[in-house]
């Protein structure tokens, strides 16, 4: 994700406020780790 926002990053600052640039990948990381699939699979209605 952190390589897809610097590439797209005059873009996507069209549509978003990024003070701070792209969060890098240990941010993703951090966000992502703690989601259980089970939290993920009744947050997206997925079997």
């Amino acid at each position: 994700m952190e390589n897809y926002g610097l590439s797209k990053y005059d873009w996507l600052e069209q549509f978003l406020a990024l003070p701070e640039a792209i969060p890098s990948a240990d941010t993703f990381r951090r966000v992502f780790n703690p989601l259980t699939q089970k939290y993920l699979s009744d947050a997206f209605d997925v079997g």
